[in-house]
């Protein structure tokens, strides 16, 4: 506790006022978060880096494979907000053009192509396992 102390009477009044401010509530809402680097206007087809080249290709030997996914499970425990979740998964998409860049052939070469931020809403299916079995859930 005076650690506390010794740290709310070394603040600048500046810094105690803001404190206060998000205690209360009536702190401003923080700005949107920019992008992590700003998208590189007019570069509609970007090649690939030589990783990304050889995992097309191999994609084209084995077209759907999913040896290159790498699975995993998250449990959540407790009320699910579904519409934060989203919007928080959104805001990741949004934030990274890697989550929203695509592989596509243009005259017989791969190309990346970055879809533009915000273009569709992210749509995430609830399915009710209620009905089942816990140990089938």
């Amino acid at each position: 506790m005076a650690d506390r102390s010794q740290r709310l009477a070394g603040m600048s009044p500046e810094k105690l006022q803001r404190l206060i401010d998000s205690l209360r509530g009536s702190a401003p809402a923080p700005a949107a978060a920019p992008a992590i680097l700003p998208r590189r206007p007019g570069l509609d087809r970007l090649p690939l880096s030589f990783s990304q080249e050889r995992l097309w290709f191999l994609d084209r030997l084995d077209p759907g494979s999913p040896a290159f996914n790498l699975p995993a499970a998250v449990e959540l425990k407790g009320e699910l907000y579904s519409a934060a979740l989203a919007a928080a998964l959104a805001e990741v998409v949004r934030r990274h053009e890697s989550l929203r860049t695509a592989f596509v052939e243009a005259d017989g070469v791969p190309v990346q192509r970055v879809a533009p931020s915000g273009d569709a809403p992210l749509a995430l299916p609830r399915i009710d396992l209620a009905a089942l079995p816990r140990e089938a859930r």
